[in-house]
């Protein structure tokens, strides 16, 4: 009876019933397999259908899908597509994945049913159809988010999208490594190219937090193919940097004029929106992330990366470019302590990389200003860091 509910001329019905119907269709499912009950192809192909159908209808952004009535409905429809994936046959599950894969757009709904099929339980030749499907869908993404950005859609969705998409190649990286390639490796780096820090900056450290933790996840189980994509790397930690102390820069910023207006002074210091503007990262005052602790997470995720990336002698050779844009982003940006503190290990990491020849090219790139910075930089590295742990 609840299968009669889910065929695809019964109109989408209200987020109670369409709750009630998955929910009873998971249990009949568990108990069938537990039973060993022989269930048709052709069922599992129609509950899928349905329930992709429901998820269709959900709202798109994240918090507003937890926080409606649809949410019940949605946590239902992804609970009874997971027991058809402990389930089905594996012949009838190459077709549902192939459906899943080919018919569905890619929403903040379907990343995040993608994450959990990643980390669903499954056999293991399941699991390899699953994960082979998956990496068909990276070359697409890096549009998607483009075409979010140039669309018109809120600047709430875009991050939503953003977020999502960063926690699925993160799952993809960690629970589908095997099935990762070299040209895989280097689309999920292009993605994160594409990802905007124009989006709304009470949620910018989030972005800025996960695409740190895709990164570690790259190197950590993607070093070598990693390796053949240096450039690319280094182009996403550019980008990284500039936003991780952009959001902090302005923050920073706010807090002043806060104070200064409690003091009855209306003149602003600090930069203003239009000099705290980049070439990649634009920012919106008016809605500032004031979490301190996700920021200095952020910062140290980053740093991480950089210590990681600095004990490769492929990548020495891209240090003083690196350097110098934390220079040019460093008269840019005016950091506080904590995260600048917190940056420091990595920046520290990529000067002990640099040999006379990359120290000479970092000083002749630099302005007045950018050395003026470099020199008591250098100065607390030689003295701090450089001899540190060595006899």
């Amino acid at each position: 009876h609840a299968g009669d509910c889910t065929r695809d001329d019964v109109p989408v019905c209200c987020a109670s019933h369409q709750a009630s119907v998955t929910e009873l269709l998971q249990s009949g499912l568990t108990h069938a397999s537990t039973l060993g009950v022989e269930i048709e192809a052709s069922f599992f192909k129609s509950c899928w259908s349905a329930t992709s159908r429901l998820l269709s209808a959900m709202p798109a952004d994240e918090d507003a899908l937890q926080a409606t009535a649809a949410g019940k409905a949605y946590k239902s429809a992804c609970a009874l597509l997971l027991v058809i994936a402990r389930t089905v046959s594996l012949d009838a599950w190459k077709g549902l994945v192939s459906d899943f894969i080919d018919t569905s757009e890619i929403s903040v709904q379907w990343l995040q049913l993608a994450c959990l099929l990643l980390a669903a339980e499954m056999s293991a030749d399941h699991r390899t159809e699953l994960y082979v499907a998956m990496t068909k869908i990276l070359p697409s993404i890096p549009k998607v988010l483009l075409d979010s950005a140039t669309s018109g859609c809120s600047s709430e969705r875009r991050v939503s999208l953003s977020n999502c998409i960063l926690s699925w190649t993160a799952s993809l990286a960690v629970h589908g490594k095997m099935c990762l390639n070299d040209t895989h490796v280097g689309t999920i780096l292009f993605i994160c190219e594409a990802v905007p820090f124009s989006a709304d900056c009470s949620r910018m450290s989030t972005v800025c937090g996960r695409m740190g933790e895709l990164l570690r996840l790259l190197l950590k189980h993607h070093a070598a193919a990693v390796t053949g994509h240096v450039a690319v790397l280094f182009g996403v930690c550019q980008r990284l940097m500039q936003a991780i102390m952009a959001l902090c820069s302005l923050t920073m910023s706010q807090t002043k004029a806060h104070e200064q207006e409690k003091a009855g002074n209306s003149k602003q210091s600090g930069p203003t929106d239009a000099e705290l503007q980049g070439q990649h990262v634009v920012v919106r005052p008016d809605k500032i992330d004031l979490d301190a602790a996700a920021r200095k997470k952020s910062a140290e995720s980053f740093a991480r990366i950089l210590e990681y990336v600095a004990g490769k002698k492929s990548f020495s050779k891209y240090a003083p470019y690196l350097l110098a844009s934390y220079l040019s982003y460093s008269t840019q940006y005016p950091m506080q302590t904590s995260v600048k503190s917190a940056l420091l290990a990595g920046i520290y990491a990529m000067l002990a990389c640099c040999g006379p020849h990359e120290l000479s090219l970092l000083k002749a790139t630099s302005g007045r200003a950018e050395q003026e910075l470099f020199d008591p930089l250098y100065a607390d590295f030689k003295k701090f860091f450089k001899y540190s742990g060595k006899i």
